[in-house]
């Protein structure tokens, strides 16, 4: 359960609730939401009755003015972590400074709304974000299992259709990072994920996943088209990693095309990218950490260095950039250059000669194309300050 209350009072029910105490409490999570209509002793704890993260709703109508039995209640709640109270009533007159004082030592949140809106409403409410969290947290362990290598694929099917009996026998992942637009439109979002037949979304708290299925590969195209444009009514700042489309007991191998396809996205700064299995980044992008790409960055950078001043290096890389970036065409790089198209030649022939490779075409492009590559997916470019002497 990762349900907190301040993500349960940021809905439009909770709008003109007043915290009366406890506020800096707000992170304990909800596991349950229930009704006291009576005073009870530390003996409620022993007998399971309530347990860590009850939230309660009452009017406190069994309570008297300065009634030492409301003491001993909060007392109690606290004492069995529970995750706050929410109190209806005309005036919160029985929260009085001694319960304040309580619960703010103890950040155990008394949330006060007026008496107009009913239990039922508020419970409701909170049940359902309990259920959703609930069914989320069930299909990730699922999932996870799905994507564990042992599974065979009548259990991978099996897994699929205990968390959507509709699914479909193409499917195909959509792994995605964003903001919410507000509190409720991810509410909607949920409740519209619970409804759609033969889709699975899952909320990994780091990124997002969706499960999108059809039963052949033109109606799963149709339905990403359509999923890219609810995703974009619902979120902010948003980037796709997306699988290709598989028969469903493929579908950990889906899962793993978008998450790569995610990170790669992420890494080159786009917002959305399929995976391409005949992408040279994709396949470098493994490696970007180790020894080995280290080594031939260092290689790379050091003779370019060698040849040249820190501008002249740094107008070869820029060259470069734009010359991978535009396929090797030299016209369209010396548009975006804003050079003349010889100038742009010069300079690449400058490079193959700094490399040696002037009568190694095939092998000048492979360096060329993955250095460029590599330093995109670090982030960064190369130092040229300090050159050789």
């Amino acid at each position: 359960m990762n349900v907190s209350l301040h993500y349960i009072l940021e809905n439009p029910l909770f709008e003109h609730a007043q915290l009366l105490a406890g506020a800096d409490g707000c992170f304990r999570t909800v596991e349950r939401v229930s009704v006291f209509d009576s005073p009870f002793g530390m003996d409620v704890i022993e007998q399971g009755i309530i347990a860590p993260g009850d939230f309660f709703v009452t009017g406190l109508l069994q309570f008297s003015a300065d009634s030492d039995a409301l003491f001993e209640v909060f007392r109690v709640l606290i004492a069995g972590q529970c995750s706050g109270v929410c109190l209806i009533a005309q005036q919160p007159v029985l929260i009085n400074d001694r319960i304040r004082a309580l619960c703010d030592q103890n950040h155990f949140p008394i949330v006060y709304l007026s008496d107009d809106i009913a239990y039922a409403q508020i419970m409701d409410t909170i049940n359902r974000y309990i259920a959703i969290e609930n069914l989320n947290l069930i299909n990730q362990l699922r999932l996870d299992k799905i994507c564990n290598d042992q599974t065979t694929a009548s259990e991978r099917i099996h897994l699929l259709e205990s968390m959507n009996r509709q699914i479909g026998s193409q499917i195909m992942a959509v792994c995605f990072l964003g903001r919410l637009q507000s509190q409720l439109a991810g509410f909607e979002w949920n409740t519209l994920w619970l409804s759609r037949a033969g889709d699975i979304y899952i909320d990994e708290h780091q990124s997002r996943i969706i499960l999108l299925s059809a039963d052949d590969a033109h109606a799963l195209r149709v339905h990403l088209d359509v999923t890219r444009n609810t995703i974009a009514q619902y979120f902010e700042q948003t980037t796709l990693g997306i699988s290709r489309s598989y028969p469903r007991h493929w579908v950990a191998k889906a899962v793993q095309e978008a998450r790569i396809a995610l990170d790669m996205a992420c890494a080159e700064g786009v917002s959305e990218q399929s995976y391409d299995p005949l992408s040279i980044t994709q396949l470098l992008f493994p490696l970007r950490n180790s020894r080995e790409a280290q080594d031939f960055c260092a290689a790379f950078t050091h003779a370019l260095r060698a040849g040249t001043s820190p501008e002249g290096c740094r107008e070869l890389w820029n060259t470069l950039q734009v010359f991978v970036h535009c396929t090797g065409d030299f016209k369209k790089s010396a548009q975006v250059l804003r050079q003349h198209e010889n100038t742009v030649r010069y300079r690449i022939n400058r490079v193959k000669t700094l490399l040696n490779m002037e009568h190694d075409p095939i092998r000048f492009h492979e360096a060329v194309g993955a250095a460029v590559h590599l330093h995109q997916i670090l982030g960064r470019d190369p130092e040229f300050e300090d050159s050789l002497k």
